[in-house]
């Protein structure tokens, strides 16, 4: 009896050992899985973002500070091939449509790039919002200038990217600007006509000056959700890219200045100078290479409202007081744009409104004796404020 209990006593040990060794193999083989599981979900997770997120940024940066747009194409399209839609994605197709603005007016270089690939062929349908301006594009009857036509064009693509949702906060908010200030343009021609001025000029209608009213009311309440959450910090950087938010934020106080110039009858649920407060911040801290033209954009649209006083004035101008009196200014930056204004000739009625041209800053300097002693110490003479 002795031996068979070492028998069955041996049998059942080795059966022990064989049921912890496979639960042994079945614990590893499970931390195995969960280390791969993790590591994959960390590589896409952490990663591949943070390579989507440079790209970003490089795309972005060779396209606002070296003038080329082709990596920013290619991101776009990619992301649209891939069916991809995040915050990059609309930021992009927000600075893509921009060229027109940043590129001299030239629609053919959106125009072409649209029409070149197919992916983007749902861009297309903005020819059906503005046909006859497209027809001026389709048979090349445009300058590489800015032009009405070219402008309603740029501004249907950007109403294209709304519709299929691809807009942030800056698209909505250049679309109401840029539909308030063409409607504010028009009226500007309106009113000299009926002076026996500008008689060269389109003869616009009240009509369509109301059309542009219309589209400006339109994009500016689909802005204000996103502007209030904005300046009040529920909305970040971590939702909306930077540049984004400022120029979104800048472009919806624009259009409420625009508003309050033509006198329309639109309550924002927050005012223009909170939200220029808030991006005059906001570019300081974190974007100081737009701080001076947030600053000038602030002073040169309180040129349109016929209520502002000194006051306000020098404190919209004041970061450019607060340089020091001689300024390095490198060629095509803000201190050189503002400084060469001198030397500009007013062109057209539109390109006035221009926040750099020689009209508003020589409007601010004899408003701001400050600003003035600020240019004269960098070249300007009296003479160049007449």
């Amino acid at each position: 009896m002795g031996g068979l209990k070492l028998i069955l006593s041996n049998f059942l040990k080795a059966k022990l050992l064989k049921s912890l060794k496979k639960r042994k193999n079945v614990a590893l083989l499970c931390l195995a899985v969960l280390f791969l599981t993790s590591g994959v979900l960390f590589y896409e997770k952490v990663i591949l973002s943070q390579i989507r997120a440079t790209e970003y940024q490089n795309a972005i940066q060779e396209n606002l500070f070296q003038n080329n747009p082709q990596s920013l194409q290619a991101f776009f399209v990619r992301d649209i091939a891939n069916g991809v839609n995040d915050m990059y994605t609309k930021s992009v197709a927000h600075f893509l449509v921009r060229r027109y603005f940043n590129n001299g007016g030239n629609i053919y270089e959106v125009f072409n790039y649209v029409d070149s690939h197919k992916e983007l062929a749902f861009l297309k349908e903005a020819e059906t919002i503005y046909p006859e301006m497209f027809e001026f594009v389709k048979n090349k009857r445009l300058p590489f200038t800015y032009s009405d036509q070219g402008m309603y064009a740029s501004l249907a693509y950007f109403e294209i990217l709304e519709r299929n949702n691809y807009a942030d906060i800056s698209t909505l908010g250049t679309v109401a600007n840029q539909y308030a200030k063409m409607a504010y343009y028009k009226e500007l021609i309106l009113d000299n006509q009926s002076k026996g001025k500008d008689l060269d000029y389109p003869k616009y209608s009240k009509s369509q000056v109301q059309n542009d009213t219309n589209k400006a009311i339109l994009f500016i309440k689909k802005s204000q959700g996103t502007i209030t959450k904005i300046v009040e910090e529920k909305l970040t950087a971590k939702d909306i890219p930077s540049f984004n938010i400022l120029i979104g934020a800048v472009e919806y106080a624009s259009a409420l200045r625009y508003f309050q110039a033509l006198n329309v009858d639109f309550s924002s649920v927050i005012s223009s100078e909170k939200v220029f407060v808030f991006a005059v911040s906001y570019s300081y801290h974190f974007l100081p290479e737009a701080y001076l033209s947030t600053s000038l954009t602030n002073a040169a649209t309180l040129l349109l409202i016929e209520s502002t006083n000194s006051n306000q004035l020098r404190s919209a101008i004041y970061p450019f007081l607060d340089l020091s009196s001689k300024v390095n200014k490198k060629t095509g930056s803000i201190l050189d744009k503002v400084l060469k204004a001198k030397f500009k000739e007013s062109v057209s009625r539109f390109e006035d409104l221009n926040i750099y041209s020689t009209i508003n800053i020589v409007k601010i300097a004899n408003i701001v004796p400050e600003f003035k002693a600020w240019l004269m110490l960098n070249g300007w003479v009296e003479a160049d404020f007449k």
